[in-house]
């Protein structure tokens, strides 16, 4: 079973709120997809889509999807290896439904650190290589650093495509709304 979460800390503790949604799943084989408050999928089959690359690789650390924006240097999570400013959402609905039509079961491998905006985690693999308590900022790139340690692999669904506004508006340096007293 997959479970779908936007995971949320009051206290902007995103470790552990991601720790506190792993926990609720009933079972090891069950998985958690974490997207991204300001993320967003753009085709009406994601989940079954996610669900054929689970089945293809149960014994993966991670599955992440391409996307348009990331925060992270590493741009091997964005759609052609670079970030869009491109504001129009039917624009990148049609690069979702080309990904999907083309690519569906398609995945490459990485052995790097990665961006949350969309992290699909087996509960099995997140009790051995649980997410470090912090703040909003690297617990991403901190997580995917563990998987990797542990010898788990990071899939990029190639034929899935999430919309990510990050601070599309504000500027890639933009971190006001980081802050902890808000």
């Amino acid at each position: 079973m997959i479970y779908f979460f936007t995971a949320y800390s009051f206290k902007k503790n995103l470790g552990e709120a991601y720790n506190r949604y792993m926990a609720l799943l009933p079972n090891d084989d069950d998985w958690a997809c974490f997207t991204d408050g300001d993320a967003m999928f753009l085709t009406s089959d994601f989940g079954h889509q996610i669900q054929f690359v689970i089945n293809n690789h149960p014994k993966a650390g991670i599955i992440t999807c391409l996307t348009n924006r990331i925060g992270n240097l590493n741009l091997h999570q964005c759609y052609m290896g670079q970030r869009s400013t491109n504001p129009s959402i039917i624009h990148h609905r049609k690069i979702a439904r080309k990904l999907r039509e083309n690519y569906y079961s398609k995945t490459q491998k990485y052995n790097r650190t990665m961006g949350g905006y969309m992290m699909t985690i087996k509960k099995a693999v997140w009790k051995k290589v649980p997410f470090q308590d912090g703040n909003l900022l690297h617990i991403d790139t901190r997580f995917s650093k563990d998987i990797i340690e542990k010898g788990y692999s990071i899939l990029v669904m190639q034929g899935l495509y999430c919309f990510h506004y990050y601070r599309l508006l504000e500027g890639h340096k933009y971190k006001e709304h980081l802050r902890v007293d808000i």
